[in-house]
Parts: C-alpha cells; sequence; structure tokens
C-alpha cells in the first residue's frame, strides 16, 4: 500500500496489525514506516516510545524514531538514537550518516563532514545512491541531491520518506520527480482490493 502511494490505507492496516498483534515487532515497524513515509513523525515516535515499553527494539527502529525526531526539530534525541545504533549490518553506515544528519541540524559541521566521510568509507563513492541523496536532499544541497540522483533509474523510487521533505519544496523538484520518479500514473493502473475483518478471534 505505500509503494501504491495509498498512505491513509497503509497507517490503518499498521494499525490493524499491531492491535491483534501488539508484540509483533514487524508489524509496528512497517506502521511506524508508513507513519514516516506520509509525514506524521509524531505519531512515529509515540508508536516507538510505546514499543519500548513492551521491549521491542531494533537498529531499524533506532533510525525510524531518529528520522522522526529529526522531522520535529529534535536533532539532539535523533543524534543520540543514531550513534546508538549497533554493529550489525546495516548499523556501520545508518549510524554514520544518520549522525552526519543531525550533527548538521545541531550546527556541529566538523562532526557532520567527519561523520559522513566515515560513512563515505563504508559504503564506497558509488554505494548507496539512494541513501546519499537523502543525505543531500536533508541537509539541503540541492546541487548535490540532484546529481546524485540522476545516478539512479529512472522511475525508481517514490521519494515518499521523511528526509525528502525538504526538497519537495524545491522548485526544481516537480520536474525532477516527474522524469525519475515512481509517480501515482505509474503505480494508479495496479488493481488492489483488500478489507479487513471487522472480529478476529
Amino acid at each position: 500500500l505505500r509503494a501504491l502511494n495509498r498512505g491513509d490505507e497503509a497507517i490503518e492496516v499498521g494499525q490493524f496489525t499491531v492491535e491483534r498483534d501488539p508484540l509483533c515487532l514487524t508489524c509496528y515497524r512497517n506502521l511506524v514506516q508508513a507513519y514516516l513515509s506520509y509525514n506524521r513523525p509524531q505519531d512515529a515516535i509515540d508508536t516507538v516510545l510505546q514499543m519500548r515499553v513492551l521491549g521491542l527494539d531494533s537498529n531499524n527502529i533506532k533510525v525510524a524514531i531518529a528520522e522522526a525526531y529529526l522531522a520535529t526539530g529534535q536533532a539532539e534525541l535523533a543524534l543520540q538514537e543514531y550513534l546508538s545504533i549497533g554493529s550489525i549490518y546495516p548499523g556501520p553506515r545508518s549510524r554514520s550518516r544518520g549522525a552526519a544528519m543531525a550533527y548538521h541540524d545541531l550546527g556541529q559541521l566538523e562532526k557532520s563532514s567527519a561523520a559522513f566521510e566515515e560513512f563515505i568509507d563504508i559504503v564506497g563513492e558509488g554505494g548507496e545512491i539512494s541513501r546519499l541523496a537523502e543525505f543531500y536532499a536533508w541537509t539541503e544541497n540541492w546541487d548535490k541531491a540532484y546529481e546524485t540522483l540522476r545516478k539512479l533509474e529512472p522511475g525508481c523510487c517514490g521519494f515518499n520518506g521523511i528526509l525528502w521533505r525538504k526538497i519537495r519544496n524545491d522548485a526544481e523538484w516537480p520536474a525532477y520527480f516527474q522524469e525519475y520518479g515512481r509517480s501515482i500514473r505509474n503505480v494508479g493502473d495496479i488493481e488492489f482490493n483488500f478489507s479487513l475483518p471487522e472480529n478476529v478471534i
């Protein structure tokens, strides 16, 4: 549903699965990602905090709540989450790139540059193109963002993650998205109908 740009339904299904299985880490993760994809960062934060009360957490969840903290202007909390990410793959790359964004938002540009260089050392100059572009997009380096994005295949991505929020307001974005983005027009012909059961035993 997220891939089909059906955000309200993706969130509804996520809420449904969490209510039916409140210890399901994957269910929570899908709901959190739906909130982030459709610009509801505070709901994402609240959901992760609820998860942690239940003892549920993971590197992916740390990344998710960190992105939500960035989106709500809480860069210090975002930095704490990024730096707490473990060393199991893909932890190091997520930790270094995330720290670079958080340090940038905190105005600590030397630390941001150092963390960014660590990210490049991990993934290589030609690796993780979309994640690299997300960094440039979040830190408002539009020229580098577009230059990096043009290395992707046209139609590859939906660009509905919360880290794309700033660049979507840039004047050049609509033309770029028309050429490279996976738009509603691309997926609108895909028929996918479903209904949620009223009662589940």
